[in-house]
């Protein structure tokens, strides 16, 4: 099978999509197996997998390898230069292969505030330039910024009523006559020059991501510089008042951005401190937007690329002539921290009377002790989550399971009723999923009811037969296979068995 080479800007969820277009393949899981080999892949928009099949089959072409294909069409570049090196690299590695959902994991995107765009959208200008160009329609990857429902280029974008998760193997082409489409009210005008900004981001080439201590540095340098610097810290509440005075305060709370502003733990704060973990590319815009906003996406990375890759704090010699002269002290700091732990664990501690002061202290001047110790000291924590009554909730699930199993005999759905498909109609599907072996009952339905592929065909070809005798029509073998959509080759040699025992067929 040869692949259409992606158009500028496309998904490759959106070329996979045009070659079964191409191909006339009907059958999502026979698009799967001619472009995969593997029926179990996700139709994933965002950070799709198994991309390294898709190198093989445009290989002919000889301008796509795997790093071209996630850098200009998958969204990996809106996430690639905030993670590490090393997570940079294992991402795009387990991208070319079967990932398991690991690459939004690695990349923060399933934990992260700003979440995935779950339905299908496009901007009726772009498409017209499409088919005036191409000659044809493609998803742009441009049109799927998160938390941006506007084009960057024309503004305007049209939502569709297809959520990406109703049909998880099935890569769904752009046509607009297939869809219910309903105009966009999402968009404001702040979303403009951040999708414009996201849009540079995803243009920028494949290269190593910076480390944290040179986002630490960057960040350190940008409050300084637009007047929020004290010494060498960082004057929190100036920042805030510029973020809401580029971006009113509506606009950051539906966007989530305000919650929990006055914690310690408040992402502008940590974004402005020591980088341990990774920001998302919407706040990292946000800021950017507020406090550098002359500055291009590209001179953003330049200035960042500048600072030393690792910080190496040094010890003066004045706090090395301290620690000599202070032992007697140390000794007693450490006397009263140790009495404490002891009494209480190491970081119960810390919240006592007198070990906030003790620990800043110690962490001063005697580190390497204190960590030492506080390692040595820890304890085990034992809790037992009550949150969850399960019993309970067990009995709850299988009420509802058996409500959708007695409603299916009287309305049949014309998906096949697998485990999964009868998960995902429960309430708290993820956890379901999840602690089964916390659910004894909800599992045991599964086991029992779930429809296997033998029994989905059945089910299929009964429906047909028995309502093609009530019309009195004359049931032929072809007809069958077209109406239920089957054919010979991915029929189950059970159902093939029972079709064959049949006489009028």
């Amino acid at each position: 099978m040869k692949l259409p080479a992606p158009h500028p800007n496309e998904l490759i969820y959106s070329t996979v999509a045009r070659a079964g277009v191409y191909f006339g393949l009907v059958s999502p899981k026979q698009l799967l197996d001619e472009v995969f080999a593997d029926r179990k892949v996700i139709a994933t928009l965002d950070l799709p997998s198994h991309l390294q099949s898709i190198v093989g089959l445009l290989s002919g072409t000889g301008l796509y390898d795997l790093e071209t294909l996630v850098y200009k069409h998958t969204l990996f570049p809106l996430y690639a230069p905030f993670v590490p090196e090393h997570i940079r690299q294992k991402a795009i590695k387990r991208m070319s292969d079967r990932a398991d959902g690991a690459v939004h994991l690695m990349l923060g995107v399933a934990t992260s505030r700003i979440k995935s765009v779950r339905t299908f959208r496009f901007c009726p200008i772009c498409m017209e330039r499409q088919l005036h160009t191409y000659g044809e329609y493609y998803w742009q990857r441009d049109w799927f910024l998160p938390e941006l429902p506007v084009c960057p280029e024309h503004g305007c974008l049209i939502d569709t009523s297809i959520h990406l998760d109703e049909h998880r193997h099935q890569f769904v082409p752009l046509n607009p006559a297939c869809f219910t489409t309903k105009t966009s009210n999402k968009y404001v005008a702040n979303d403009l020059p951040l999708a414009l900004a996201a849009a540079e981001l995803l243009e920028q080439p494949a290269q190593q991501s910076p480390t944290f201590a040179q986002w630490t540095h960057f960040y350190h340098e940008i409050a300084t510089e637009s007047g929020c610097g004290r010494g060498k810290q960082v004057d929190h509440e100036k920042i805030l008042n510029l973020v809401c005075s580029r971006f009113d305060i509506r606009y950051l709370e539906n966007k989530g951005l305000l919650k929990q502003s006055q914690s310690n733990s408040f992402w502008l704060r940590s974004i402005f401190r020591k980088h341990r973990k990774s920001f998302s590319f919407f706040e990292h815009l946000i800021v950017w937007q507020a406090l550098v906003p002359a500055l291009s996406v590209s001179e953003i990375f330049i200035k960042v690329r500048r600072y030393a890759p690792e910080t190496v704090l040094k010890k003066s010699q004045s706090s090395v002539d301290n620690a000599i002269s202070i032992s007697d002290e140390c000794r007693m700091y450490r006397q009263k921290w140790e009495a404490l732990v002891l009494q209480h664990g190491v970081k119960p501690a810390r919240h006592q009377a007198t070990g906030g002061s003790l620990y800043a202290w110690l962490y001063r001047h005697d580190r390497d002790w204190l960590l030492t110790f506080n390692e040595q000291q820890k304890r085990p924590l034992k809790t037992v989550n009550n949150r969850v009554d399960w019993h309970l909730r067990d009995r709850q699930l299988v009420r509802h399971l058996i409500r959708i199993h007695l409603l299916s005999e009287n309305h049949p759905v014309h998906q096949r009723m697998s485990a999964t498909w009868l998960l995902n109609q429960l309430p708290h599907k993820n956890s379901v999923a999840k602690k089964l072996h916390k659910l004894p009952l909800t599992h045991q339905f599964l086991v029992r009811y779930a429809e296997s592929v033998t029994e989905y065909q059945l089910r299929r070809i009964s429906q047909f037969i028995v309502e093609s005798r009530e019309k009195h029509m004359e049931i032929r073998r072809w007809s069958l296979f077209r109406n239920v959509g089957l054919s010979e080759q991915r029929i189950t040699p059970d159902t093939m068995k029972i079709l064959d025992s049949l006489t009028y067929l």
